[in-house]
């Protein structure tokens, strides 16, 4: 098979997470799988470099803010690509000048016109990861362009078309499409289908960042697109963004969510949302895994989504895990610094923790449970738990106030005194 990954910004923040991303590929290349990933600028890097442009003019040339852009992505794959290799996987970056990626002149908001897809193949036959910018292309004069807002879609789903691919990934934690931005229009409405006409329509107009172009390459060339969302419906803070598959309407999207982030963590029962005959292999595959999930916790998710209001429910929850995030990352600022540092959450219900690197994370953990307070380690999320990691995640939505302030000001006290 050939899958193309499209992972945003948030995936790559920061080493571990683009460590994180590296073994996800790595799992399926080592599967058999040709893998060719698309990824955006690292975090909010794309804005740093805005700030950057507009404390020297401010008002730059379009041209050269889209040169200024690419600075972004390139350092993603260029690092991603390292990050493989030191992981024992040959893995190579492109750039859109590399591929080539061929677009039309308009800075800022180009279209991609032609992909060349040789360089790719020849890496990919040469047994290697490939690694591509997206976001950006190359014009006429050989000046870089970039796609507007949302492009990396774009860029996966036009790759993804070009190298018929078996299937696009891509990863994004939202939960559909509004009639508006409902941060903004306490009265928007979430739509139940939309179709691609409609949803060209609406992204034209800048309903969030999926690209109205990545719509219109997927519904052209039916590529398969399998979107992972399981904290889509947590997400609490950050740019309203739209989920894929509200706009799927000729059943190219795979949808995988999960009922124990928004119903019990104890129901541990996920979902798939697919075309009728792709669905019937996953089941096969699960009945050949582990026969099917608990039935009792099935029946109870059931019940709860079809018999109570589960949109009021979802809105509760967001409002209460807002105030508990919230509260948890002002511990952590009150307690904790400077030895422990934090990633700023848009949602879900966990906080990913940094130790400096003179820390035994293992061996940190471990005095943490002696004085009853309860982290996961960092390497539990990695495809290699032996490997060194420095990180730690913490949960907040269990705990009442007390417990967190206590148990928060145990772990700063005890960082702080190493």
């Amino acid at each position: 098979m050939l899958i193309v990954k499209k992972f945003g910004g948030t995936s790559v923040a920061d080493k571990d997470r683009i460590f994180n991303v590296a073994k996800r590929c790595i799992r399926d290349y080592e599967a058999g799988n040709d893998v060719v990933v698309v990824l955006s600028a690292m975090g909010k890097y794309t804005d740093e470099l805005i700030a950057k442009a507009k404390d020297i003019n401010p008002n730059p040339p379009k041209r050269e803010m889209d040169m200024l852009f690419t600075i972004g992505e390139q350092m993603s794959v260029s690092l991603m690509a390292m990050a493989m290799v030191q992981l024992g996987v040959r893995a190579v970056s492109l750039n859109a000048f590399q591929v080539p990626m061929r677009t039309t002149s308009a800075y800022g908001n180009a279209r991609l016109k032609k992909i060349d897809t040789e360089r790719i193949r020849r890496e990919l036959d040469d047994r290697k990861i490939v690694i591509v910018t997206g976001f950006q292309g190359v014009n006429k004069y050989d000046d870089y362009t970039t796609l507007g807002r949302g492009g990396s879609d774009t860029t996966a789903v036009a790759l993804a078309a070009v190298l018929h691919a078996d299937a696009c990934e891509i990863y994004t934690d939202v939960d559909g499409v509004y009639t508006a931005d409902p941060r903004l229009v306490p009265t928007a409405r979430k739509l139940e289908s939309i179709s691609y006409d409609e949803m060209l329509d609406l992204a034209a107009l800048g309903a969030g960042v999926l690209h109205s172009r990545s719509v219109e390459l997927a519904k052209k060339y039916g590529v398969l697109i399998i979107e992972d969302n399981p904290y889509g419906d947590l997400r609490y803070s950050g740019e309203y963004v739209p989920n894929i598959k509200s706009f799927d309407t000729d059943g190219i999207v795979i949808y995988a969510g999960s009922f124990s982030k928004v119903i019990s963590p104890g129901m541990r029962v996920a979902y798939t949302i697919a075309p009728k005959p792709i669905f019937q292999k996953l089941v096969v595959c699960k009945q050949g895994n582990d026969v099917h999930t608990n039935i009792w916790s099935q029946y109870v998710c059931d019940e709860f989504i079809t018999k109570y209001d589960f949109n009021a429910h979802l809105a509760k929850l967001r409002e209460i895990y807002t105030k508990k995030a919230n509260f948890c990352m002002e511990l952590l600022d009150k307690y904790c610094a400077p030895k422990i540092t934090y990633h700023k959450i848009d949602g879900g219900l966990f906080i990913w923790c940094d130790l400096p690197e003179d820390i035994d994370m293992p061996n940190f953990c471990k005095e943490l449970v002696l004085k009853k307070v309860c982290v996961v380690p960092g390497n539990a999320f990695l495809t290699d738990e032996n490997e060194t990691c420095h990180s730690f995640r913490i949960n907040f939505s269990t705990p009442t106030d007390e417990q967190l302030e206590r148990g928060i000001k145990i772990l700063g006290e005890y960082a702080n005194s190493l």
